[in-house]
């Protein structure tokens, strides 16, 4: 056989090239006739039957795999199955030396593509070929048949009149080629390559693509009707119903806006039909395409008639209503007011998108993402393949994203208010930067993870640490001042997550306290006299008349005057399962002034606590699904203490108990807010953080009996745990108040005695541990994505980098001759010197999953041969985009006055 492997660059494949003359058991190769995505299709000379016919030859991405062969030969039998005038035939299957076609019926003349190629097609002659193409998907339909790339190239008009519809269910066959994990994108025409469309890409004709593929849905018969109409439209108009200068914009195009129906100059049925045939939710949609081809038959009966039945043009009808405007004005008439001009119906609907991952990142970090206010942009904190994380920025017209320059570790982007700069935090620092560009600007200490709001008049509001009030800046830089004053008599200990409404002067903000809920407020850059606006505890956003938050993961939007600071009429549900970061009361959402929603699904409490050995082999779950943080093991290995929640309408975390061996729980405290727990090494005692009094101070409290618990240490700072030496030293994490950096220190048991500072992080999630002998320190440090791990001595006289390309979250075994350490997703081994003269270079041992911004996500058994580690399932959740979010409150009658 003559044939030649070629590299097709539409769908990274090796295509099987057959030059004439080549012999596919009785089919004998004569042209090339063109090649897709599904393959190159061959004219061939049936030898058997003296016919011709059209080979197919199917990629290679069916060839090594019989289960795909043989499921795509039972759908090949289906298809066979369609005996109908207006379909393309399939006669058989040809397997010959390893090429693979199908055998189909060969139609000669042009495609309709080529002849929209010359324009509009006239009424008499499109009305025909419409009925024809509703026939042939009827049939279709009936045998539970879905086309899926349904388009111009796919439909050929012989010279007699007679339509042809190709490639039957072929969209379909492709799904066969694509793994499990991404076999929702298959639902898109014309699928290509599962490379590519696991990366996020959609490839294929996007034109006639149905809002529900372009969301990786999967398509039904109503998916074809939506296409037809596409035809159809483009048939009577001579454009696409949808275009773009890419696949990017053609999506765009489908999801947000509608078809210029000022083009269709055609019957009122017809245009009516069109119109039924493409309305975005399918729900809506025409429902049966057999309810089409009646309409067109009848149209074609009434063919001499239909054309006095044309609309009025739009100039005609702008003077129309010019006089009629007039004539009202003088009272000329008393029936005009009930003259109706018919103009062309856009339907207005509710849809929601998924942004797929572009491939370059892996995980979004749950509650850090903002629209931009045109709705043309989303910036949002993600990590990158290696496990570092910058800010990314992405069009929604383009399927990929970009790392904005200066980013590293930064968290809580929020916009300017003419979306072309954008500010986030990063190392402590509140930054600014060009979106199209340039180094970011510092501008104030700021807290991490917190974002801000920013005002026409360049004021940022933003939050410089963990407790006080809201500051304002310039975004021109300059000195931050105070804009909230705290109610301290009231239990106040700070405020955060200020959010401007539009007149630029007023804010919304979280004040956070412990003698009763936490609220949301508004206030004045001019009028710091407050107004309490509800028991709110997440972050807030205002658009349309109305304020959107969270009711547990639900998020919900309710009227809302600003005047009064009073909500009217009931909240209506906008996502059920949004995630939420309960330890900062962070919903994941974020809208844009012009009716768009963007927000993560999933839940915080999708996350396990699991045992597994040193291959990563699952052992067994010890934990039910729920927000698990800060994994720490006693040191007999017996119990584990976690900082968590089980339950979503908590507003806070607590330390539970777990039994590694009867598998039990029980919860050490209650409705403290406590986080970061520590064994004492004789496994006694807890140490952990709570911040009651407005910043997180440390304290102990006795497992067994179980005691109120010890302040151990307080000050103005927010301090966390990290570890407890044998001779009763306690290293701890300290936040300085006015943000920027994290100290790493030392506190002694004796009474009195001061902390003492051993190292300075620009880290909030620092991590450090003792060497079970207690001589050497193994912490974190680093820009935030370039960490690495490092080994000290107490006496500061030798340091020793251990990881060698990044590196956080270290953990001594209870031998003291290995330390684990996490890197780019993967849990590491390094054997370890007790004298630290030597160290072997690192080993990896398994992928790890885990959810960002935990200290202690994971911690060793004393063994040394088992890990209990948290396995968090939010982290590839794609953004959900939801747009005229405002319509779903007026659809529960509660449109805005």
């Amino acid at each position: 056989m003559r044939r030649l492997g070629l590299y097709n660059p539409r769908n990274c494949s090796i295509q099987v090239s057959l030059s004439p003359g080549t012999r596919l058991g009785a089919y004998e190769v004569v042209a090339l006739l063109g090649a897709g995505g599904m393959g190159e299709v061959y004219r061939a000379r049936d030898t058997k039957l003296g016919r011709e016919v059209a080979l197919k030859i199917l990629p290679e991405l069916f060839a090594g795999d019989a289960e795909r062969l043989a499921r795509f030969s039972r759908e090949a039998q289906v298809l066979a199955s369609l005996n109908h005038p207006n379909i393309a035939a399939i006669y058989g299957i040809e397997d010959t030396d390893g090429v693979r076609a199908l055998v189909l019926e060969l139609v000669d003349g042009p495609t309709l593509a080529d002849r929209l190629a010359r324009g509009a097609i006239p009424l008499d002659e499109a009305l025909p070929i419409a009925r024809q193409i509703a026939d042939a998907l009827e049939c279709a339909h009936e045998q539970g048949i879905v086309h899926r790339d349904l388009k111009p190239a796919n439909i050929k008009v012989r010279d007699d009149g007679t339509v042809k519809v190709l490639d039957f269910g072929l969209a379909k066959f492709a799904e066969a080629t694509v793994p499990a994990a991404v076999a929702s994108l298959t639902q898109s025409p014309t699928i290509t390559t599962p490379a590519m469309t696991a990366a996020g890409m959609i490839l294929g004709t996007a034109a006639y693509m149905s809002p529900e593929q372009a969301k990786g849905r999967p398509a039904d018969k109503r998916s074809d009707i939506w296409a037809f109409g596409c035809v159809v439209y483009e048939m009577l108009t001579g454009t696409r119903t949808f275009d773009g200068e890419d696949v990017g914009d053609t999506l765009a195009a489908i999801l947000r806006s509608e078809p210029d129906w000022t083009r269709l100059r055609v019957p009122r049925p017809l245009e009516k039909l069109v119109q039924r045939s493409l309305v975005k939710d399918s729900r809506h949609r025409l429902q049966a395409i057999g309810d089409a081809r009646l309409e067109l038959e009848e149209l074609a009966m009434r063919a001499d008639s239909v054309r006095d039945e044309l609309p009025v043009s739009p100039p005609v009808r702008r003077r129309v209503a010019l006089w009629l405007g007039v004539a009202m004005l003088f009272g000329a008439g008393a029936g005009v007011t009930g003259w109706i001009l018919r103009t062309p119906v856009h339907y207005q609907a509710i849809y929601r998108a998924t942004l797929l991952t572009p491939g370059n990142f892996t995980a979004v970090q749950s509650g850090r993402l903002a629209l931009s206010p045109d709705g043309k942009q989303i910036a949002f904190a993600a990590l990158d393949a290696m496990g570092h994380q910058y800010i990314w920025l992405r069009r929604l017209d383009q399927s990929t994203a970009h790392i904005v320059p200066g980013s590293e570790a930064g968290v809580g982007p929020f916009w300017s208010p003419d979306s072309t700069q954008l500010a986030f935090v990063a190392a402590g620092k509140l930054k600014k930067v060009a979106v199209t560009g340039g180094a970011p600007l510092v501008l104030a200490n700021a807290i991490p993870g917190v974002p801000g709001s920013w005002n026409s008049e360049d004021v940022i509001l933003f939050s410089p640490a963990s407790s006080g009030p809201i500051h304002r800046v310039s975004a021109a830089g300059g000195a931050a001042t105070p804009v909230t004053r705290l109610d301290e008599s009231g239990g106040e200990t700070g405020h955060r997550l200020p959010v401007f409404l539009p007149d630029g002067r007023r804010f919304l903000y979280v004040a956070t306290h412990f003698t009763r809920p936490a609220g949301v407020f508004l206030a004045s850059l001019t009028d710091p006299t407050p107004r309490r606006v509800g028991d709110i505890t997440s972050n807030v956003a205002y658009g349309s008349n109305a304020l959107l938050f969270f009711r547990g993961e639900t998020l919900v939007a309710q009227l809302f005057d600003p005047d009064t600071a009073t909500f009217k009429r009931a909240p209506t549900v906008l996502a059920d399962q949004v995630q939420v970061n309960l330890g900062g009361r962070v919903g994941s959402f974020t809208i844009s002034q012009r009716g768009q929603l963007a927000y993560q699904a999933g839940s915080v409490f999708d996350r396990r606590l699991v045992i597994v050995d040193r291959a990563g082999h699952e052992d067994r779950v010890i934990a039910p699904r729920g927000n698990i943080n800060d994994v720490q093991v006693s040191p007999e290995g017996r119990l584990a203490a976690l900082s968590t929640s089980f339950d979503p309408s908590a507003q806070g975390r607590d330390i539970w108990l777990l039994d590694l061996r009867a598998q039990g729980q029980r919860r050490f405290t209650v409705g403290l807010n406590t986080s970061s727990p520590i064994w004492a090494p004789d496994a006694s005692t807890i140490l952990f953080s709570s911040d009651r009094d407005g910043h997180f101070d440390l304290y102990s409290k006795r497992v067994d009996p179980p005691v109120p618990e010890v302040r151990v240490f307080s000050d103005q700072a927010d301090k966390y745990p990290l570890d407890w030496s044998k001779t009763g030293e306690i290293l701890f994490a300290r936040v300085a108040p006015e943000g920027g950096t994290t100290e790493i220190c030392l506190l002694s048991p004796r009474p009195g005695a001061k902390p003492i500072t051993l190292t300075e992080v620009p880290l909030l999630i620092a991590t450090a541990k003792f060497s079970p002998d207690g001589r050497f320190v193994a912490y974190t440090a680093g820009t935030g994505s370039t960490t690495e791990v490092y080994v000290f001595t107490r006496s500061g006289t030798q340091k020793q980098q251990v990881s060698i390309n990044g590196g956080s979250t270290p953990r001594w075994s209870r031998d003291g001759k290995e330390l684990f350490f996490v890197s780019q997703q993967q849990l590491m081994t390094v054997a370890y010197e007790p004298n630290g003269s030597s160290m072997a270079p690192p080993k990896p041992l398994f992928k790890v999953r885990f959810a960002g911004g935990i200290r202690d996500p994971y911690d060793v058994m004393p063994d040394g041969q088992h890990f209990v580690l948290q396995d968090a399932f939010d982290q590839s959740e794609p953004i959900t985009l939801l747009t005229n979010w405002p319509l779903l409150m007026q659809r529960h009658n509660l449109t805005p006055p």
